[in-house]
């Protein structure tokens, strides 16, 4: 993810877990309709070139939600269900320590792309790169 100050965010193969681990966190909570929409990526997104915008008012509303998200707490209280989801994805990748740890920095830097797109009043454009 790129905003217009320059920032970017590379995640390997770990925007659905990241997505999933936001839903089975927020689950029912008050944020549970942020953690969707994020996880569910930009609402006009492109098929064709694989990319979509987050427009400012939504960036600030995720992150607001993933400042106060408990990544690490929810990553271990749903790691069997990560794992299961994980192996859904590729029955081939087994989800291991390493790849636990790879999915709480990367939700962590995601945060932090938000946090910063957001003070600075800023969409944050998704592109999916195969």
């Amino acid at each position: 993810m790129l905003t217009r100050s320059g920032r970017l965010l590379v995640v390997e193969d770990g925007a659905a877990l990241i997505g999933e681990l936001l839903q089975l966190g927020a689950a029912q909570g008050p944020s549970s309709g942020v953690a969707k929409w994020l996880a569910a990526g930009p609402p006009d997104w492109d098929d064709r070139h694989l990319v979509g915008v987050f427009r400012p008012e939504f960036v600030r509303q995720a992150a607001e939600f993933l400042a106060a998200a408990p990544i690490d707490e929810w990553s271990d209280r749903f790691r069997p269900d990560l794992a299961a989801f994980a192996g859904s994805l590729d029955p081939a990748r087994c989800y291991d320590d390493e790849r636990h740890t790879a999915l709480r920095r990367h939700a962590a830097a995601l945060a932090e792309l938000f946090g910063r797109a957001a003070e600075d009043g800023e969409a944050v454009i998704e592109k999916l790169s195969a």
